[in-house]
């Protein structure tokens, strides 16, 4: 802190000569000038002082008859006069920092925070769709208008925040986790049938009339809960029937085949070559550093990173730089060996298992193996599977009342 202050004052370190420059010190102590660094070289006091100070030491210099002489001069009023006679740099700097305040005014970035169901592509996009775009003032951006539409352009999203941070503005965003999807309920009466064929192995009423039991073996569109309840009187006997909405859950038993077969070879990019480039952007201006990448029909990767010019913490400016890199391949082909082939086999299996299991089918037998031969893998054999099953069917005309 002490440096900048005196940098920005400005300070020079002078030689004492004379008679008793150590009066002159103590005389300099009771003004309370700020003194510091002092030294004995040569016979002779040297010391720093405050530029403002050093113009009001000259009646104690007489008065203690020492003569002071300046050995350097130091600080920002020096450089400032120093530099005052390029006339083009000053009128340079001074352009820059009008062109910032200037720029202040208007809006150089959006960040959007808080999103996981909707990509900031999508957001932005929508953003843009209200009007509001990169260049323009602050002033003319209704950040509680923004909010609103966002709301109600996206159900999923429950609550918005806009504001101007600066050159920057900021939305934030919170997405519901549940799905706010109004649920119809349905009462149509309906019979609840099979969907697949199978065994049933476990079965749970709960609205309506069990046809089938466990153990039964049943093939798709038979029934399973019937929608049509008997109601019966004193005596035993069907007096009228009900209808309504069958329900309840159903584990049918079934078995499939699976099968799938894996290429022995496959293709892989072969890295050779990467170069790189610095570019800047500036609005519409687009400058790459030299030499320019070949033209050619290469195949490459391209990578490009980019930071846009920030003062500050929140002082956004229309400049992007960065690198932007190529990574030249070619392809071959490449065969797997007979380990490296197994362990695809066994990868994709469980891969496709893990998928059934997260539709909600138990795996109850897994009798699939794996066949080796010269050009490809041959994965095979039956599935036994638990799946919940269940579709909704109209009561038919025979049970109309």
């Amino acid at each position: 802190m002490n440096f900048w202050f005196y940098y920005i004052k400005g300070y020079v370190r002078i030689r004492l000569t004379g008679i008793a420059p150590e009066r002159f010190l103590n005389l300099c102590h009771n003004r309370a000038f700020r003194i510091w660094d002092i030294r004995c070289e040569q016979g002779c006091y040297t010391c720093c002082m405050l530029l403002s100070q050093f113009l009001q030491i000259r009646p104690l210099a007489r008065k203690t008859c020492t003569r002071v002489h300046i050995v350097s001069r130091h600080g920002l009023p020096f450089r400032l006069k120093k530099h005052w006679k390029r006339k083009g740099a000053v009128t340079g700097i001074t352009l820059f920092f009008i062109l910032l305040y200037l720029m202040s005014d208007y809006l150089w970035a959006i960040d959007i925070e808080g999103n996981t169901r909707y990509t900031d592509d999508t957001l932005m996009q929508f953003i843009y769709s209200t009007g509001i775009t990169h260049g323009m003032k602050h002033d003319t951006i209704a950040c509680e208008e923004l909010e609103k539409a966002i709301r109600n352009q996206y159900n999923d999203i429950t609550w918005v925040s806009a504001r101007i941070d600066g050159t920057r503005l900021v939305v934030q965003v919170k997405e519901n986790d549940t799905s706010l999807s109004e649920v119809v309920e349905d009462n149509t009466p309906a019979d609840l049938v099979a969907d697949a064929d199978g065994i049933v192995r476990a079965i749970i009423t709960r609205q309506g009339t069990p046809v089938a039991r466990v153990g039964d073996e049943v093939h798709k569109g038979d029934i399973l809960i019937s929608g049509l309840i008997t109601i019966y009187n004193d005596y035993g006997e069907p007096a009228f029937w009900h209808q309504t909405r069958a329900d309840g859950d159903i584990i049918l038993e079934y078995s499939t085949y699976y099968e799938k077969e894996i290429p022995r070879t496959y293709s892989r990019r072969v890295y050779y070559q990467e170069s790189s480039r610095p570019f800047v952007v500036f609005g519409s201006w687009h400058i790459q550093g030299l030499p320019f990448f070949p033209a050619g029909d290469r195949s490459y990767d391209r990578v490009e990173k980019s930071h846009q010019l920030c003062i500050y913490d929140n002082f956004y400016l229309p400049v992007y730089f960065g690198t932007v890199s190529r990574r030249y391949y070619q392809m071959e082909e490449v065969r797997y060996t007979d380990e490296e082939l197994t362990r695809k086999a066994e990868y994709t299996i469980q891969a496709d298992m893990t998928d059934l299991e997260n539709l909600g089918v138990e795996i109850i037998q897994n009798n699939v193996t794996i066949t080796l031969q010269e050009n490809s893998c041959i994965c095979q054999g039956e599935l036994l599977l638990w799946k919940s099953v269940g579709e909704y069917r109209d009561l038919s005309s025979e049970y109309e009342m």
